[in-house]
């Protein structure tokens, strides 16, 4: 949530800069690259726009900003070139990295804020505040000997408090519902993990289903570790991987994923530009699930080195793919690195898939038409209907095995179409998730009942009767000035007490819990356990060896 709010930030940062600024600093920029042309239109205007940068600073009537104005012109120039190459401050870039390498040093908890106060709702297990006795459902008053709570907190404030250098300790003063005075805490910041692999557990017999948020420098360890650990205590021969909601990471990350399931020297992916030869990527020995029922789950959002994935499988007839569409990126993109810390992600190449095909979709328009793309295949009835979604034939191609049709230019599309359930934007349902009351319920229903933190997964599952959790949360929600329409609840039922039942025990017991729950009310996942169970691989045209 932070990384978009810093993206956010930088975009609006940008409309507010004079046009006057993006000339002058843009000749800094493209003079910085001038020793490297030779062509004469080119040193023309870089003189030009030199001559203007020299006239701001002997005559301009007052001081400039000129970092503020070089970021805001570098990323201006960027925006002209493409969707996909942006400027990064060194506070977004920071954040950035420590989702794609997997680590960051920091307490370890979970928390949101509410009614000015940061309730803890989950603590990293093992990390320094599990350790120190921090839990579930604790308040925190203070950090060090700065007050952490009232109307000037937020998330940010919370999280560069809480963050800092491995070993350095900060002290924590915690209000916990259960005891008479605040609890302080010494804790010792330590490298906490930040897992890409959401989930991994057994489906059913014989099926493992895989999660990953995104394409990480662990991932694959992750994968493997999971798969491993499952494995210890049931066999398995059909893995569902989950894509939906991923969009992307490292190229190589995805490479080396698309290679698990592929047989050796397969090419996975080939990437190409002005300045970048062809450059081709295949599959290695060793592999999870050479053999053996695949599913790819994907959905609008599904991206880049997801589409990778999803494009290799698709390609040479390996698995299935089921969901909707997916976005359409196929830009690769390089960091370079800037001198103050910040950094320029340039495209340098389109990747295509084995087939030739490249899934970009169309940035003709400009970018800001580009990312109104999803927005308007909805309005279209794309979610809904597969008829609507509307394929240019002469980009079409062949998957390389069984000869059948795929596009390029706008995303993958899946073999099997699931439409999106218009039920989830009903207008009560997207109120209590605004309001953040299913993560509310749950300090509310915990707090201070210490009994619940001794609960098995199970008789946690079993305590969570239907009816009974739905009226409850349903006189919470009246309780805190949600105005309910019954006919909106009883249409959205399904999804709130999917939701509240998954929150509950992902708070309690992690993200696998969620996804277990969660995924029992899907229609991807329950027509991937269809599809495996009856072997209707051969009734699309897949291959695999039993």
């Amino acid at each position: 949530m932070r990384l978009k709010q810093l993206i956010q930030f930088e975009k609006e940062n940008l409309a507010r800069q004079n046009i006057s600024y993006l000339l002058i600093i843009f000749s800094i920029f493209l003079f910085s690259i001038k020793c490297f042309s030779q062509d004469t239109e080119k040193e023309k205007s870089l003189n030009k726009l030199q001559k203007v940068y020299n006239y701001l600073d002997s005559y301009y009537y007052d001081s400039v900003d000129y970092q503020a104005i070089t970021s805001a012109a570098i990323i201006s120039v960027l925006k002209e070139l493409d969707p996909h190459s942006t400027y990064l401050s060194k506070e977004v870039l920071e954040t950035a990295e420590e989702s794609l390498k997997g680590v960051f040093s920091g307490v370890g908890i979970q928390y949101f804020i509410y009614k000015d106060t940061v309730f803890i709702i989950s603590v990293t297990k093992g990390g320094p505040s599990e350790n120190a006795g921090i839990r579930a459902g604790d308040r925190i008053i203070k950090v060090g000997e700065e007050i952490a709570f009232g109307n000037n907190i937020n998330n940010d404030f919370i999280s560069k408090m809480l963050k800092g250098n491995k070993d350095e300790e900060v002290k924590i003063s915690i209000y916990r519902k259960s005891v008479d005075k605040l609890i302080d805490y010494t804790i010792s910041r330590n490298h906490i993990k930040i897992s890409s692999l959401d989930a991994c557990y057994i489906a059913r017999p014989n099926i493992a289903y895989i999660r990953i948020n995104n394409f990480a420098k662990n991932t694959i360890s992750e994968i493997e570790n999971g798969l491993k650990e499952i494995k210890e205590k049931e066999d398995f021969n059909s893995i569902i991987l989950d894509l939906r909601g991923n969009t992307g990471g490292y190229l190589s990350t995805a490479v080396d994923l698309a290679s698990e399931f592929l047989d050796d020297n397969q090419l996975i992916v080939y990437t190409e530009g002005l300045n970048a030869k062809r450059n081709d990527y295949k599959a290695s020995k060793n592999g999870f699930l050479k053999t053996g029922k695949l599913i790819v789950l994907i959905d609008e959002v599904t991206a880049s080195a997801s589409e990778i994935v999803a494009g290799a499988i698709q390609d040479w007839d390996r698995g299935l793919i089921i969901g909707r569409r997916t976005y359409g990126k196929g830009l690769v993109q390089r960091p370079f690195y800037l001198n103050d810390g910040s950094a320029v992600r340039l495209t340098t190449a389109r990747y295509y898939t084995p087939s030739g095909r490249c899934i970009q979709k169309s940035f003709d328009n400009g970018s800001e038409e580009y990312f109104k793309d999803i927005g308007k295949r909805y309005a279209h009835g794309e979610f809904t209907n597969r008829d609507s979604i509307k394929m240019d034939d002469s980009l079409s191609y062949k998957t390389i095995l069984n000869n059948r049709t795929v596009f390029g230019r706008g995303g993958i599309m899946p073999d099997i179409f699931i439409p999106y359930d218009t039920n989830q934007n009903n207008q009560l349902y997207k109120k209590l998730w605004s309001n953040n009351l299913f993560n509310k319920y749950y300090i509310y229903m915990v707090d201070g009942k210490d009994v619940y933190y001794t609960y098995s997964y199970n008789e946690m599952d079993s305590l969570l009767d239907k009816n009974t959790i739905l009226q409850e949360f349903k006189d919470y929600a009246i309780k805190e000035n949600i105005e309910i329409d019954n006919n909106l609840w009883d249409t959205a039922e399904k999804y709130i007490y999917r939701d509240l039942k998954s929150v509950i025990l992902k708070n309690l017991f992690g993200t696998v819990a969620y996804y277990k729950i969660s995924n029992e009310f899907q229609d991807e996942f329950l027509k991937s356990i269809e599809v495996i169970e009856k072997d209707d691989f051969s009734k699309f045209g897949i291959i695999y060896n039993k």
